[in-house]
């Protein structure tokens, strides 16, 4: 994909994945002994470090939200990068979303070479969403077709309930007609 096909993800697409984030950072950390125990501050790190170095520019929130960040240069995404991503997320955090809102980078993004964007990465979804709309008009004259059944076994029964036990001679004749 070229850099031009990417989409620079907005402001509160990033907002809510890093709300996602910080739930998420937060239950496993209370899991393993709490946000301020040293295992939760590890965990809580490991997360924001090594998740998105394994899934390429995601952490769970990012995944939810569909965005990824990815290096400028286009260059995999390392140890390196994640570090320095999310020290400047730690020193500019509030500051980061003011230069994000004004050039689609925050200032971490700006030190470790990247930006995030919506993850357009998967080039089968339109083909997919037009299968899937096509499977729908497909499905749709099927679904049709059975509703009209099922309408006329409701009629059917409800003659049957009407016309009581002297009407099912009548009934059964009708429903061999359908």
């Amino acid at each position: 994909m070229t850099h031009a096909a990417l989409r620079p993800a907005a402001i509160p697409a990033r907002a809510a994945a890093k709300f996602v984030d910080v739930i998420m950072k937060t239950a496993l950390s209370m899991a393993v002994g709490g946000v301020f125990s040293v295992k939760g501050l590890v965990l809580a790190t490991a997360y924001e470090v090594v998740i998105p170095i394994i899934w390429q520019g995601q952490t769970i929130g990012k995944k939810v939200m569909n965005i990824r960040f990815r290096r400028v240069d286009g260059k995999p995404i390392g140890l390196g990068t994640t570090l320095t991503r999310n020290i400047g997320d730690w020193l500019f955090h509030f500051l980061g979303y003011f230069a994000a809102a004004a050039s689609n980078r925050s200032i971490a993004d700006r030190m470790a070479g990247t930006e995030v964007v919506f993850d357009d990465n998967d080039t089968n979804k339109r083909t997919r969403n037009e299968r899937g709309d096509k499977d729908k008009k497909q499905e749709g004259g099927a679904n049709t077709q059975r509703n009209l059944l099922l309408s006329r076994r409701n009629v059917v029964n409800l003659r049957q309930q009407q016309q009581g036990k002297n009407g099912l001679r009548a009934s059964l004749h009708l429903r061999s007609s359908l």
